[in-house]
């Protein structure tokens, strides 16, 4: 079977029907792709029709991405699944390019990055620079801005295609979590002996929470399901840059501590140096990538908040015993 030949399902669970998302919605239907549909699952207390979508409702209140992307894997019709969130859309050849990888049967799922959309305000820009800078994102940059192609073990699920067969034999997500579902998902697919690749030309763009508050909120999540995730899945969880955020965090502290005690022990500025160093070399990175003094400034502080945010919530979850969603 041709690439154009394979039916793609797009699955789009929607949590909140915005303006801002029927706004982006025309995105999905001026895809370069002659055969796709699209499968919206959402809770009862909202609903969306368009003659383009095949519409679900979950018939209850607070039903988490992962339940909402299984009811729409059993209705789906496609060869393969595209998952998207309801707060990102799709580049027009997004379909067009994930499908010719699949030609290689070897190949399980395939992701991509989700950049930060140029219509996107200050501060949600300013979110978005925090992941695209490496200071921020360290290793897993890639996956906020056109990376190097690679094999990965760990994907986010705002941009990931899945052959059906695999979703249908792993059990699809299986999984209450929010903020780590993806990471159950990738690793069945990891064992189910099928590789994962990231493609740098599979794009999507992805809204980001401003700083700083709403950012802050969404990372602390992330960073509690991290933590917990090392324990129940430590093949992809448990590495040594999900741990970083906490040493730099303990760092901070210190740093602080020691700053404050400037005036009683001058020696003490030697351990302070590191962190100033940190400080110069973010904004350097950040003020390269957005050409603004003041966006760089605010990325700086959301980076450093960023990782103190999660450092303690990836303690926190490394302490929860049974985490629920």
């Amino acid at each position: 079977m041709t690439k154009c030949n394979r039916k793609v399902s797009i699955i789009i669970p929607l949590h909140n029907l915005c303006d801002r998302f029927k706004k982006d919605f025309a995105h999905f239907l001026n895809l370069d792709y002659p055969d796709y549909e699209i499968i919206s699952v959402y809770d009862n207390r909202i609903s969306f029709q368009h003659e383009r979508v095949i519409s679900i409702t979950t018939k209850k209140e607070n039903t988490s991405p992962a339940e909402k992307r299984d009811l729409a894997i059993k209705a789906a019709r496609g060869e393969i699944c595209a998952f998207i969130d309801d707060d990102a859309y799709p580049d027009k050849d997004w379909v067009k390019n994930a499908v010719k990888y699949f030609d290689d049967e070897k190949v399980g799922a395939v992701g991509g990055p989700g950049l930060t959309p140029p219509e996107d305000k200050f501060l949600m820009k300013a979110g978005g620079l925090c992941y695209e800078s490496f200071l921020g994102s360290g290793p897993n940059r890639y996956r906020f801005v056109k990376g190097k192609s690679r094999i990965v073990d760990d994907f986010p699920a705002y941009n990931l295609f899945v052959r059906k067969s695999v979703l249908d034999q792993i059990g699809g997500f299986g999984s209450p979590f929010y903020g780590g579902e993806d990471t159950k998902l990738c690793g069945e697919i990891v064992k189910f002996n099928k590789n994962i690749v990231y493609r740098p030309d599979v794009i999507v763009y992805h809204h980001r929470r401003p700083l700083f508050r709403a950012h802050l909120r969404q990372i602390g999540n992330v960073g509690l399901h991290r933590g917990y995730f090392v324990k129940k899945y430590p093949k992809t969880s448990r590495k040594l840059a999900y741990f970083l955020p906490t040493f730099f965090a303990i760092y901070f502290f210190i740093s602080m501590l020691l700053f404050i005690s400037l005036k009683v022990a001058l020696i003490f500025i030697i351990p302070v140096i590191p962190m100033v160093l940190f400080f110069i070399f973010s904004f350097a990175d950040c003020l390269r990538l957005s050409k603004s003094v003041s966006m760089a400034f605010v990325a700086v502080c959301g980076i450093s908040l960023m990782h103190i945010v999660y450092g303690i919530s990836f303690v926190k979850g490394l302490l929860t015993k049974d985490l629920k969603v």
